[in-house]
């Protein structure tokens, strides 16, 4: 879609009070496809005096070009999507002084809304065997929408909403996103996701052919591992006996084991990913 095309859509959908919702998700479309949606959420930091030592580092071209895009964006895209009365209210106000104004004016409204995109976030869970590509999109749809009103949640808590929305079958993916550190955008993170279930469901036959030939006396830290790398106890040093209750050690299905030993096991693995 064209920008003229786009720039129509707000004109023709004007802001009148009830609308105020859409009229901000299509102003914050056109703003995006202009470059200049950063406008309604940031205020340009200014010094007070050209002689003050924060001037000398001051980047005159760059607030230069903030006024710039904030005439655009107040003058020939929201003002001129207003209705006359609220044109009033605002002519003398930039986008982000427009913006607060108007949230405040309906902000009941834009606390509705927000209150059910976020039950419907947190309700949010995805059942074992089902798609987790589908899943995943539907939780990105109102985490978008709650952006586009105003409400824009942390990278890391929007990562965190979608992590704990899984079931356990992906419990080795959320351990080892932590353990890394991973940082992911939302596309990025649903990429992830897909790989992880595509792989994990092709190795199911594998699995099945590990486990019905692994000697059972063997020592190992998972008998519901497809691969083993630490079946030796001689491997551990500076261990220690432990008493029974004393730790408690779960295998991969949850299932509880006694725990002979603690201490540490060295691993080199050509990879050098633990």
């Amino acid at each position: 879609m064209s920008s003229l095309s786009l720039k129509m859509l707000i004109e023709m959908n004007k802001l009148t009070g009830p609308n105020y919702l859409d009229w901000l998700r299509n102003l914050r479309i056109v703003l995006r496809q202009e470059k200049i949606e950063y406008v309604l959420d940031t205020v340009f930091p200014t010094v007070s005096t050209t002689d003050s030592i924060e001037y000398t580092s001051f980047d005159k071209d760059a607030y230069q070009k903030y006024l710039d895009d904030c005439t655009s964006a107040a003058l020939f895209m929201m003002l001129s999507s207003m209705s006359m009365e609220l044109q009033r209210q605002h002519e003398n106000m930039g986008p982000n002084e427009m913006l607060e104004h108007l949230k405040s004016l309906y902000d009941s409204q834009s606390q509705t809304v927000e209150y059910e995109l976020l039950i419907d976030i947190f309700k949010c869970k995805l059942n074992e065997g089902g798609q987790v590509s589908q899943h995943v999109l539907t939780m990105i749809g109102p985490i978008e929408r709650l952006a586009s009103i105003g409400t824009k949640l942390e990278k890391n808590v929007t990562t965190t909403l979608i992590l704990n929305s899984l079931p356990r079958s992906f419990e080795n993916f959320i351990v080892n996103f932590n353990m890394n550190g991973t940082k992911a955008t939302l596309p990025e993170l649903h990429n992830m996701l897909k790989t992880f279930e595509s792989s994990t469901s092709k190795g199911k036959a594998m699995l099945m052919i590990n486990m019905s030939i692994n000697n059972s006396h063997s020592w190992v830290l998972d008998t519901t591992c497809g691969s083993h790398i630490c079946t030796n106890v001689q491997g551990l040093t500076d261990s220690r006996k432990v008493g029974p209750m004393e730790v408690d050690l779960r295998v991969g299905n949850g299932a509880r084991v006694d725990a002979e030993r603690v201490g540490t096991y060295k691993l080199n693995l050509p990879s050098a990913i633990v």
